[in-house]
């Protein structure tokens, strides 16, 4: 095996293969499989490490621009946003803790024999919750710089790694996956169908995902001007859905979906909110003064004071249905 043959997934790789894990992808076409190969002796996956201590493989990580399922221009803004913000995801409470994580915990009831996947990983607050409970957990994400600060200084798990990823196109083999979780990303997503249907790709027949985001309320008016809010704060954010418009995502991607809980809400302090983005003065001001001069409605259902103001949080489990949603390709029994 050569350099060339792990570039594209160089760090995976290290953290994988060193729990003794084969690399949870399929190879390229023409490069053989994986089955009945051994596991990695010691010198193998020191090699490994070394190439990328030594930066043989600095730069070549998996970028959307390289696999055909993604559009470079729909993940463009969530890195620019991210990637220059990451550092202040490593301190948010809203983040790092909260009843919603709780929750999410509860609801995936992860096991000990199982892998997970954390999609819109960031930092890798959730990551840092289940990986403990698993046997293996990958968080994935598509800005580099999030991974770096989480990798740093938030996810400590030896059984746990990153994969820089769009969430459209995952590098990952099919029914991969036992459990995967999302918790506040998806609100980011250009394309949350495709997100949702790779996700249901990479778990297995009976698998879960425990999907965790802001919702918007059914009212129209309600809906525009909580979405509206978000994006004058930060460019990036693409819609917090009604409950059911997040259930008929996860429904169309072939998922059986059920609201687990609705009841639970984000507090937010309007300054660190903003400062947390680095919203650009002009548009802050924007955000404040919809916030000042807010209907009615929306200061009751937003709980809108002069410092602070509330969104909804949904919770709901969605699960691979178990016979006839597609035949396991024998990958979990040949890697154990």
């Amino acid at each position: 095996m050569v350099a060339a043959d792990v570039r594209k997934h160089a760090t995976q790789i290290v953290d994988v293969t060193r729990q003794r894990f084969m690399p949870p992808w399929l190879p390229e076409p023409g490069h053989g499989d994986f089955a009945g190969s051994p596991r990695l002796s010691d010198s193998q996956v020191n090699l490994f490490a070394r190439w990328v201590r030594d930066g043989i493989l600095e730069g070549e990580r998996l970028h959307a621009r390289d696999d055909g399922r993604v559009r470079e221009r729909a993940v463009k803004d969530a890195r620019a946003q991210f990637g220059r913000t990451a550092a202040a995801y490593v301190s948010s409470a809203t983040h790092a803790s909260g009843e919603d994580l709780e929750r999410l915990v509860a609801v995936a009831a992860p096991r000990s024999s199982e892998r997970a996947l954390d999609l819109g990983c960031g930092v890798g607050h959730t990551l840092r919750r289940v990986a403990p409970l698993v046997a293996f957990a990958i968080g994935a994400d598509a800005t580099f710089e999030m991974i770096q600060a989480g990798r740093a200084s938030v996810v400590t798990a030896a059984n746990a790694a990153f994969a820089q990823a769009d969430a459209t196109a995952l590098p990952f083999a099919d029914a991969t996956f036992d459990l995967a979780t999302c918790r506040l990303a998806a609100h980011h997503f250009t394309n949350a169908r495709g997100a949702f249907r790779e996700v249901a790709r990479v778990l297995r027949p009976g698998g879960r995902f425990v999907l965790v985001d802001n919702y918007a309320p059914d009212d129209p008016a309600l809906d525009a001007y909580i979405n509206e809010l978000e994006t004058l704060r930060d460019a990036s954010h693409v819609r917090n859905h009604t409950i059911q418009g997040w259930r008929a995502l996860l429904e169309d991607a072939g998922l059986r979906a059920s609201v687990e809980s609705e009841l639970m809400t984000t507090k937010i302090t309007t300054e660190a909110w903003l400062e947390r983005s680095q919203t650009p003065a002009d548009r802050a001001a924007e955000v404040r003064r919809r916030l000042r001069v807010a209907p009615a409605a929306a200061v009751t259902t937003f709980r809108i004071n002069e410092t602070t103001f509330a969104v909804p949080k949904v919770v709901i489990l969605a699960t691979v249905p178990a016979i006839g949603a597609r035949a396991e390709r024998g990958y979990r029994d040949t890697f154990r």
